[in-house]
């Protein structure tokens, strides 16, 4: 069996071999066996997707290069092209999935993976549970400045302490004033969730000069909308 002929095996053996475990996989990612072997499952994808998509577009080109100099178009060798766009249809469908665990590194992944299961457990209303995982977030990434602004937030709303709250918000200015380079993106979150605090505390105009200038850092992110609204309490408090 040639290569060309094991390329699109292999990769519809990858695909489906993923898209039946990855469930199961990602419930486990923080156990670092099931953390390197999705890393591997996506790099291995994406390596089988990229050499096959070159097959396939070699293959593309060679029946339009006839198509054009014949005149005649065969159904049945359009057929024989269209189970590899098929498979490059299905990869680029997991793509973004696929990327995740080749771009980013095991604490990036890992933060991730307890903040979903914290606001997973935030609906399940287990609140204690959903604490823990933030908590073990800021451990493995103590340098990010969202997961400290979501600890005060929850401290705040949920935990109804407003001084822990504060420390917390405390250790999210400090972790940015630390970068040596400035992040606008993380400077309109702390200003975001700033503004989330003065406002659980009823101080809705400092609440709308932090939402202000989150919107005026990161508009894409923090819509006017959302500005707006925290105009709008401003001006019914007074």
């Amino acid at each position: 069996m040639g290569i060309e002929n094991l390329v699109p095996i292999v990769a519809v053996g990858l695909l489906l071999s993923y898209a039946l475990s990855v469930d199961k996989i990602v419930k486990h990612l923080d156990k670092p066996f099931f953390l390197t072997l999705m890393r591997i499952f996506s790099s291995l994808i994406l390596v089988a997707f990229l050499f096959f998509s070159c097959e396939a577009l070699l293959k593309t080109y060679r029946f339009a290069a006839k198509l054009l100099q014949t005149q005649e178009l065969k159904i049945s060798e359009l057929l024989w092209l269209m189970p590899g766009w098929f498979i490059i249809a299905a990869t680029i469908f997991f793509a973004k999935s696929l990327w995740y665990f080749v771009r980013y590194d095991n604490a990036r992944i890992l933060s991730d993976w307890y903040v979903k299961k914290h606001l997973d457990l935030n609906k399940q209303e287990d609140f204690e549970q959903s604490y823990c995982c933030l908590q073990k977030a800021s451990q493995i990434k103590p340098d990010s400045v969202h997961i400290w602004c979501m600890l005060a937030s929850f401290s705040q709303l949920f935990l109804h302490s407003p001084e822990q709250a504060d420390q917390y918000i405390a250790r999210a200015c400090k972790t940015l004033n630390s970068k040596s380079s400035e992040n606008p993106k993380e400077a309109a979150i702390l200003e975001f969730y700033s503004g989330r605090m003065s406002h659980y505390r009823g101080d809705y105009q400092t609440a709308l000069e932090h939402m202000k200038k989150a919107y005026e850092l990161d508009p894409t992110r923090y819509r006017k909308k959302t500005y707006e609204e925290a105009l709008e309490m401003s001006v019914e408090e007074r």
